[in-house]
């Protein structure tokens, strides 16, 4: 693609950015312009135009992972018209220029070789999914805000952190639909529903809670993602890291 730029955004690209979004992958906009507001505590953003106009963005976020600093690429896009001319690449090679470390969650089984492609990503992690049935039980279930539940992640001493921000997105993430941040004695766990189903981003303690948890959000049965060795894969990365990497409250 001739002519083609990429630079840091701006607040004068932020409805384009919101609207492309949108387009691309159908969140609600009340959540996109949340992450916006957001942005600056998490990191920044990479806006790709042709001819001074804006047709492709990068997010990336920052965050810590077994010690090294590293950026969190998310939410890419480019506009329809430009798909496959190398906006999204160019996009890419750029945030491996100014990050040296870099990791992502591709939304599906077939970009992991474009991101090892664009980033030198390979798939550094792994995970199980489980279905754990919803249950009545007398477990005690707490709501957390988000500077509470990144409190408790702190005590577990895990290989990932991130800016309390992402915490506070991912709380209005998983609230808005339906789910959120809880906690049950020294157990915590996020999560959404999806078509009945808690989608489990993150459970950290003992798994007790998460029936009671099903039946009091109206699920009939929830899925818990759990980094393991072997699996599905799970976070791709420029850089080398353990297989069993805790990333499991990436923001997909």
């Amino acid at each position: 693609m001739e002519n083609l730029r990429i630079r840091e955004y701006t607040k004068n690209d932020l409805p384009f950015m919101t609207a492309l979004w949108g387009d691309a992958f159908g969140d609600a906009e009340v959540l996109v312009r949340r992450f916006y507001e957001l942005l600056p505590e998490m990191g920044t953003a990479f806006v790709a135009e042709c001819n001074g106009v804006p047709v492709g963005m990068a997010n990336v976020l920052c965050a810590v992972v077994c010690g090294q600093r590293c950026g969190y690429v998310y939410a890419v896009a480019v506009k329809p018209e430009v798909r496959g001319k190398g906006a999204g690449t160019a996009l890419m090679k750029h945030c491996r220029r100014m990050f040296s470390r870099l990791c992502t969650l591709p939304a599906s089984e077939g970009l992991y070789s474009w991101y090892a492609d664009c980033l030198g990503a390979d798939k550094v992690s792994r995970c199980i999914y489980e279905t754990i049935a919803a249950k009545a039980s007398d477990v005690e279930i707490k709501n957390l805000s988000s500077a509470e539940y990144a409190a408790m992640r702190s005590e577990y001493k895990l290989n990932t952190a991130f800016p309390l921000a992402w915490y506070e997105y991912q709380r209005e993430l998983c609230r808005y639909y339906g789910g959120g941040m809880f906690r049950s004695g020294r157990s915590i766990a996020c999560g959404y529903l999806e078509d009945g189903v808690l989608k489990i981003k993150e459970c950290l303690g003992p798994t007790d809670l998460i029936p009671e948890l099903c039946r009091r959000l109206g699920a009939e049965k929830a899925e818990l993602r759990t980094a393991f060795h072997a699996g599905k894969p799970f976070i791709a990365a420029s850089f080398p890291l353990p297989e069993t990497l805790n990333m499991c409250i990436a923001l997909d």
